[in-house]
């Protein structure tokens, strides 16, 4: 695990389905910055004590870094606290062993050590200060990919902690640079409003700030607000008109605005900037198929995963482009990688589909149960599982899940009280049950012409 560096010039992108850095580096480079100044620091302060010398301090303090940098984290912890026995307040030695502590997961205590370098000693040097704002930024990341329920208790606690101290290091300064790391440390925790109230002023301060206007449209775009968040991407490309990752956001833009012949557009261009990125690939494949061309969607999800096979969104894409092209034994292949790279309640659903259509029915209602474990409140699984319970004949099943998929509010509601009066009519021959649910289907659905039909002519 390495603590990584962000520079005022290095803008935040969008890769895959996540979000990075675009130029982060690694723990040696924010080392290598800040280590003569914290070596020299540590020098010059007086001690409390004759023993050891002030040079034998730095000599340790030293000592430390290079364990540091070779990963060594135990054993730099240990010289960093030898550190602290002559100097227990020196800011610097805090700043490194807070290192020590992240690379450990020891979060809570990384935390309280830089809150006491950058709180408590105002000479803290504007470097480190800045360095110890961007580390704040990094415990977010980490916390925030933490699964269990006892982790996200955590890592809120850790969070608001690290937040309100993030705020209190750098909250006098009018400069674009912390202004951005401020409000990146607001989009990671999700206060985007917060965010852009940040990201404003820094291109205030800065209207030139490449980064401020990208995070900011990065905000808007996660609010789903794709107008604005435009704005701010054109304004990043006024800046540098080649700058391929705002051709991606831009292109994510246009297809969640429904315009997907744009969206081609913009991740052609990111392509031609980045040919080695697949997600650009599978986006631009995913425009394809929107503008039903699946020969091309097809050809475009194929790159992406010759780029990166552990890809499951490829996978999966390219798996929906052949079942809308009835290729079912491909897209069956297609699914089952998919879902060994990354299970999901969408991809089991889809696969289920597949199965379904080659009439293999059991192995269908295998895979909706999978759905069903990973998200008990999909309706469209209960109500797909209930047709296909039906077509298998285990029609108490089926009513099972239709009464599953009835008892849950989603947009096809009338589909499942309509499939089920069918099953009472023509199967249990429950008449009264029947026209109840026919009458539902019409509540929840008055347009329907195929149920009040069915109501209308009666029962045989």
């Amino acid at each position: 695990m390495s603590v990584v560096g962000l520079s005022a010039q290095s803008p935040a992108v969008f890769h895959k389905d996540g979000f990075q850095s675009a130029n982060s580096s690694n723990l040696e480079e924010l080392l290598d910055s800040l280590e003569h100044g914290g070596g020299d620091n540590l020098a010059a302060e007086e001690t409390t004590s004759a023993s050891p010398s002030p040079e034998e301090q730095t000599e340790l303090f030293q000592k430390g870094i290079k364990l540091l940098q070779s990963k060594n984290y135990s054993s730099s912890l240990d010289v960093f606290e030898s550190c602290l026995e002559a100097q227990p307040e020196n800011p610097y030695v805090l700043f490194y062993r807070a290192q020590a502590l992240y690379s450990m997961q020891r979060y809570h205590e990384a935390v309280d050590d830089l809150r006491r370098c950058t709180e408590e000693h105002p000479l803290f040097s504007d470097d480190y200060n800045r360095a110890a704002a961007n580390f704040y930024m990094q415990i977010f990341t980490r916390l925030l990919q933490q699964e269990t329920d006892a982790d996200a208790e955590e890592g809120s606690e850790v969070r608001d902690t690290a937040l309100q101290n993030y705020y209190k290091a750098i909250g006098t300064s009018s400069k674009a640079a912390p202004l951005v790391l401020r409000g990146m440390a607001a989009f990671y925790s999700g206060q985007l409003e917060l965010a852009i109230q940040d990201f404003s002023q820094a291109i205030a301060a800065d209207p030139k700030c490449f980064q401020a206007y990208f995070m900011r449209g990065s905000c808007c775009q996660r609010q789903r607000d794709y107008g604005p968040a435009l704005i701010d991407f054109f304004s990043c490309l006024e800046l540098d008109p080649a700058a391929p990752r705002v051709f991606f956001n831009i292109g994510l833009c246009y297809c969640r605005l429904g315009q997907p012949q744009k969206g081609v557009e913009f991740f052609t261009r990111s392509i031609m900037a980045l040919p080695e990125d697949p997600s650009a690939y599978n986006n631009r494949g995913a425009a394809f198929r929107d503008l039903n061309d699946p020969a091309k969607a097809v050809a475009d999800f194929s790159v992406a995963i010759k780029l990166d096979p552990s890809y499951p969104n490829a996978w999966a894409n390219r798996g929906l482009c052949y079942y809308q092209l009835k290729d079912y034994n491909k897209a069956l292949a297609d699914y089952t990688q998919s879902i060994a790279l990354e299970p999901s309640e969408q991809r089991y659903h889809l696969r289920a589909l597949v199965y379904a259509e080659m009439c293999q029915l059991p192995e269908a209602v295998t895979d909706l149960s999978s759905a069903l474990s990973l998200n008990p409140r999909d309706a469209l699984s209960w109500y797909v599982r209930g047709n296909i319970h039906t077509k298998m004949s285990s029609i108490d099943l089926a009513l099972e899940d239709y009464a599953k998929a009835v008892a849950l509010p989603w947009p096809h509601r009338s589909s499942a009280f309509y499939r089920r009066g069918l099953v009472h009519r023509d199967i249990t021959r429950d008449h009264a049950a029947a026209y109840d649910d026919f009458l539902n289907a019409i509540k929840t659905s008055p347009k329907s012409d195929t149920v009040c039909l069915t109501v209308s002519h009666g029962f045989p």
